[in-house]
């Protein structure tokens, strides 16, 4: 039969790696939420960006929507490749 001491300390060893699995646990499913708000962060960014550039473009004066319909040609003959460019 094993002594006091050693069930003692086969207890804290246990506690110990029960303690670090569950922190570990713990930081990976932070670092999970962290992962996802940054996802959502950079979509709406990139979502703000568009939606940036197509009001810009739909609503200018030099009425830049019409360079949808030409956008099937060549670059050299497109006016949206000065931007491109």
């Amino acid at each position: 039969m094993p002594s006091s001491w050693v069930l003692l300390a086969k207890g804290i060893v246990r506690t110990i790696i029960e303690t670090l699995h569950v922190y570990t646990e713990a930081l990976e499913r932070q670092r999970r939420q962290q992962n996802t708000r940054e996802s959502a962060s950079k979509f709406r960014q990139l979502g703000n960006t568009w939606s940036i550039i197509l009001d810009h473009f739909f609503t200018s004066e030099n009425n830049y929507a019409r360079w949808v319909c030409t956008f099937e040609l060549s670059r050299d003959h497109c006016p949206m490749s000065k931007l491109l460019a």
